[in-house]
């Protein structure tokens, strides 16, 4: 998209040149995928031959919304606050950005499809950020966009798209409308129903991933606490409801997988 992005050591993504303004968004472009990201692509085809189709193989990207705080931030945040003055007093210049951006993420899961990947999810890491209204207006918009575009192209309208939202303020319910085959959960999502939900949506989730750095019983008991709260639910899996740290052991991920397998 014409927009550089260094990875900093101990520091994560970095962009030089952060959009701020008309001129910056003038610079940025909806590129041809298969020339900038075919490394990408190529590392998938290498991946497929590797797991022989035995594992299922996910390919993801971040949200519109969640891209967009990194480009207009220039790097990570907890609070997104540039990205959300520029989206606030700039309200053309951010739906601009961020229909750039969804354009750019459809070519781009559409040709990890090809490439291989056998479900697509999306991450949406910063919708804790907004209000209910500027979720709707600045994030869900965006996403339903993607997913409809992915459902109605015949290359990957049989694929499944899972949907991880850190936190909206929106329920699980108002989250159906993505029209996502799956909600993954954040970690302390509440207040889930259901009966509503069921035979609608498959649902993900949601250990949170500290608790794999506590006693194994301690791992054993709220894993247990989850599978007996979704055993009656038909489309479930078992998940962390957050990404993993590196500071956690491989063994408490071996205890974890052997005992969910065990139930």
């Amino acid at each position: 998209m014409n927009i550089e992005v260094l990875m900093k050591p101990d520091f994560g993504p970095f962009i030089p040149n952060p959009v701020r303004n008309a001129n910056d968004l003038k610079e940025v472009i909806v590129p041809d995928v298969n020339e900038s990201l075919d490394y990408v692509f190529d590392a998938i085809k290498m991946t497929k031959e590797i797991l022989n189709n035995d594992i299922p193989l996910i390919g993801f990207a971040g949200s519109p919304w969640t891209i967009l705080c990194y480009v207009v931030q220039g790097q990570g945040s907890k609070t997104f606050d540039k990205a959300k003055e520029f989206c606030f007093k700039n309200p053309i210049l951010a739906h601009e950005l961020l229909s750039k951006i969804t354009v750019t993420t459809i070519a781009y899961l559409k040709q990890k499809v090809i490439a291989g990947v056998d479900v697509l999810q999306i991450f949406d890491s910063w919708a804790n950020l907004l209000t209910k209204k500027d979720y709707e207006t600045y994030s869900l918009i965006y996403i339903k966009s993607l997913i409809s575009k992915l459902k109605n192209d015949p290359i990957t309208s049989n694929i499944p798209v899972i949907l991880f939202a850190r936190e909206p303020d929106f329920s699980c319910n108002e989250m159906v409308q993505s029209q996502a085959d799956c909600l993954s959960l954040y970690w302390s999502t509440k207040n889930i129903d259901l009966n509503f939900l069921s035979g609608k949506v498959a649902l993900q989730g949601n250990l949170n991933p500290e608790i794999l750095l506590q006693a194994d019983s301690v791992i054993k008991k709220e894993t247990n606490r989850i599978l007996d709260k979704f055993k009656d639910y038909q489309g479930y899996i078992f998940n962390l409801g957050h990404g993993i740290t590196p500071n956690i052991s491989p063994d408490k991920i071996r205890l974890l997988t052997d005992h969910i397998r065990s139930r």
